[in-house]
């Protein structure tokens, strides 16, 4: 038998005004989750850039704000409030966020941030220098089933954590070790509460240039575990499992699957409780994401998901990429 127990946690962010976002890229994850998502919680878009004919041709089919083939050019004819950099982590994404910066916005920044750690210290930098906040969209922490391990956690249900294991199957052709495990990571800091401190990786290559990446991290006193598969042929759920003193979180979470997200905590000698989670994943933690930037904006609190904040995460999926290289477990850069 399992019984319901009632969702313990509550997002709302209490806009106070409409705020002007521009989006810089409008590739497949804006057109995909962005856009929607922006659009389903009433969160004005003002414009958007992209250098791809075809890519502003999509959108203006199914949007009707400006569209510039430049994010400089956007900038300075919409002047927007904040940006939503959707480029692909290199220099061209640090020059736009540069750009958004100096001309007095609040940036928000796809996944992965950056794949340098000074790139990323220099861009936080230039945010505080600017005086204006620079947020990571690390959307999986307002997944709900992830959202709502943290919350068991918090709220003492299985004792102190003693460890953590996430898995994602996604057929991406690119490195895993940081395109995606940047967000298992970040969860991994998520739930345990801390950072890591040192971290072993293997990759497996697999046929035609696949591979399985298994990546084990040091908590300090905490242990968090990684598997990436990007050979799998068709999106699988992400699974976790959270083991503590008094007991264990297990669950899934989807992104482009049917199969719904699931929470069920186990405790010794008690029936298994199955968490009401009460939201999807698309659309929805994509708005949070913006929304809690937003909020950070009105109110002048930090952003939840502030770059600076996120700068662990990013160090340690780099110390992972290196420990795959180099077959040592390598030290995770300290960036506080």
């Amino acid at each position: 038998m399992v019984r319901f127990v009632q969702n313990p946690y509550s997002l709302a962010w209490a806009l106070e005004r409409p705020h002007r976002v521009a989006l810089a890229g409008l590739g497949g994850i804006a057109q995909g989750a962005h856009l929607p998502a922006y659009a389903a919680f009433g969160i004005d878009v003002v414009a958007g850039a992209d250098p791809d004919p075809s890519v502003r041709e999509a959108v203006a089919k199914a949007y009707d704000f400006p569209l510039f083939e430049s994010a400089a050019e956007m900038l300075a004819a919409v002047g927007p409030e904040v940006v939503d950099v959707t480029v692909k982590p290199g220099p061209a994404k640090n020059a736009v966020i540069e750009e958004a910066l100096a001309a007095g916005c609040h940036v928000l920044a796809q996944k992965p941030f950056t794949y340098s750690l000074a790139d990323a210290v220099a861009l936080v930098e230039a945010a505080e220098a600017a005086g204006r906040l620079l947020a990571v969209n690390v959307q999986a922490r307002y997944a709900p089933a992830f959202r709502a391990a943290q919350e068991v956690l918090a709220a003492g249900r299985i004792g102190r954590p003693l460890s953590a294991f996430v898995t994602s199957t996604f057929p991406l052709a690119d490195d895993m070790t940081v395109d995606m495990g940047i967000h298992e990571m970040d969860l991994l800091r998520f739930w345990l509460d801390a950072d890591p401190q040192r971290v072993r990786a293997s990759r497996t290559a697999l046929r035609d240039g696949r591979e399985h990446t298994v990546i084990e991290a040091d908590f300090g006193g905490m242990v968090g575990l990684i598997v990436e598969e990007n050979h799998a042929p068709v999106v699988r759920p992400w699974s976790f499992r959270i083991h503590g003193e008094d007991g264990t979180i297990e669950g899934r979470e989807q992104f482009g699957t049917v199969e719904p997200a699931e929470v069920v905590v186990r405790r010794a000698g008690e029936e298994p409780e199955t968490v009401e989670l009460g939201y999807a994943y698309v659309p929805d933690a994509f708005a949070h994401v913006m929304a809690s930037l937003l909020h950070a904006v009105e109110t002048g609190r930090p952003a939840p998901t502030a770059a600076r904040a996120h700068l662990p995460s990013l160090a340690g999926v780099l110390a992972a990429q290196r420990a795959a290289q180099t077959g040592r477990t390598e030290t995770v850069e300290a960036t506080k």
